[in-house]
C-alpha cells in the first residue's frame, strides 16, 4: 500500500515494513492471534503511517519560529527537512577546541557553523563558561591567567562565529560550578557575581545582536532550584 505522498508500507508474514520517498524505513514486529495480526498491532499501523508521511514533509520551511536539534560534526544528510536551527552537542565545549591551552581545534565546530550557514539556519552556541568539559589545563593556572583565558575563549567564539543567533553563556550554574568561578567574581555581592561576569564578557565580545542564554536543568522540578534560579535571574 502506498499514500499519495511516497510512503506506504508492506506485509511480510509476521513483519510490517513501512517506507517514506526519503527513504526511511523502520521495521516492527507484529503481534500475532491465531494467524491475524491484533487490531492494537494495526491501530499502531495506521499512527505510524501517517505520521510518517507527515514528518517526510519540512516542517520547520518557511515558518517564522524555529524547530531546532543538537547534533555532532557527523550532520545527519536528512536534517534540514526537519529542523531548522542547531546546536553542537560536544563540539563546541570549551574542552573539545582548547584541549591544549593556545591550540584551538575548531574543525567540528565549523563544520556545524558553516551548515547552519549554508542553510540560513539558526546557529545557537553551546557552551561558554560550564563547570564540565572544561580544559583540564585550566585548574592549574592561577586566578588572573583563569580569567585571561575565559576571557581568550569567550573573544574566539565571538569573533569566529559572528552570525551566531543565540549562546549558551553559563551552562548548569547550580549543578556544576567552574573551579575558575572565583576569577570571574566568585560569589560576590550578588551570590553569583561570577555568572554576571559571564554575561558581561559575552556581551562584550559577541555581536549585539545574539541572545545570551542562561542554561539550567531541573528548573521546574526541584524547589530548590527553582528558588536559586529566580534569585539569579
Amino acid at each position: 500500500m502506498k499514500n499519495e505522498r511516497g510512503s506506504g508500507f508492506k506485509i511480510q508474514k509476521d513483519t510490517l515494513m513501512m517506507y517514506t520517498k526519503h527513504q526511511f524505513s523502520f521495521q516492527s514486529h507484529l503481534i500475532q492471534n491465531s494467524g491475524r495480526f491484533s487490531r492494537i498491532a494495526v491501530a499502531f499501523l495506521l499512527v505510524a503511517l501517517f505520521s510518517a508521511s507527515a514528518f517526510s514533509q519540512p516542517l520547520a520551511q518557511g515558518k517564522s519560529k524555529f524547530l531546532g536539534v543538537g547534533t555532532g560534526s557527523n550532520i545527519w544528510s536528512g536534517l534540514h527537512l526537519y529542523w531548522n536551527q542547531i546546536t553542537p552537542g560536544n563540539d563546541g565545549k570549551w574542552g573539545s577546541v582548547e584541549g591544549t591551552q593556545g591550540q584551538f581545534n575548531w574543525t567540528n565546530l565549523d563544520n556545524i557553523y558553516n551548515y547552519t550557514i549554508n542553510r540560513s539556519f539558526r546557529y545557537k552556541h553551546h557552551t561558554l563558561v560550564w563547570g564540565q568539559q572544561q580544559p583540564s589545563w585550566i585548574g592549574s593556572l592561577d586566578s588572573a591567567a583563569q580569567r585571561a583565558a575565559v576571557v581568550n575563549w569567550i573573544q574566539n567564539v565571538g569573533q569566529r562565529y559572528g552570525s551566531m543567533a543565540m549562546v549558551d553563556v553559563v551552562n548548569e550554574p547550580f549543578h556544576a560550578v567552574p573551579v575558575y568561578a572565583n576569577a570571574l567574581g566568585g560569589a560576590g555581592v550578588s551570590g553569583y557575581d561570577w555568572v554576571i561576569t559571564s554575561f558581561r564578557l559575552a556581551r562584550q565580545y559577541c555581536f549585539p545582536g545574539v541572545k545570551l542564554i542562561l542554561n539550567e536543568y531541573n528548573v521546574l522540578h526541584s524547589n530548590t532550584v527553582t528558588t536559586n534560579y529566580i534569585r539569579l535571574i
